[in-house]
């Protein structure tokens, strides 16, 4: 049976680093998966379970978060964890630029949710609260 992004998903939020780094090898177009699976795009899900690993791993390896539903991506990581935040902004981009629903950035995304540890990293990651 063919391994299908399902399993790239399920993997992801088992944690399991090493099947997914076996199935990016074998599937590298797994990375950047086409529109219609708009759903499972695995930098959402790896940051939506906090696999800060994964995360990372897919990052380096080429996933784009600009080709994955960008403001489903940055919603999730508005409001994960700190180091997942770290992760996702080592990449030069600036936070300050990225807007959500209503023009919101993330800031204002994670402190209307109540994620007071997001707010922080945020904040300690440049995010202008104006």
């Amino acid at each position: 049976m063919a391994y299908k992004l399902n399993d790239l998903t399920r993997d992801i939020q088992d944690g399991n680093l090493s099947a997914v780094k076996d199935a990016v090898q074998k599937h590298p177009h797994l990375l950047n998966p086409d529109e219609e699976y708009a759903t499972c795009m695995p930098l959402t899900v790896a940051a939506a379970h906090s696999q800060a690993d994964i995360l990372d791993f897919l990052l380096k390896r080429g996933a784009n978060p600009e080709e994955q539903y960008p403001k489903s991506f940055y919603k999730t990581v508005a409001v994960s964890d700190p180091r997942i935040i770290g992760i996702s902004t080592q990449r030069g981009k600036n936070l300050n630029l990225i807007r959500l629903d209503n023009g919101n950035t993330m800031l204002h995304y994670a402190a209307e949710r109540g994620k007071m540890p997001a707010v922080k990293e945020l904040l300690f990651r440049g995010v202008d609260p104006a």
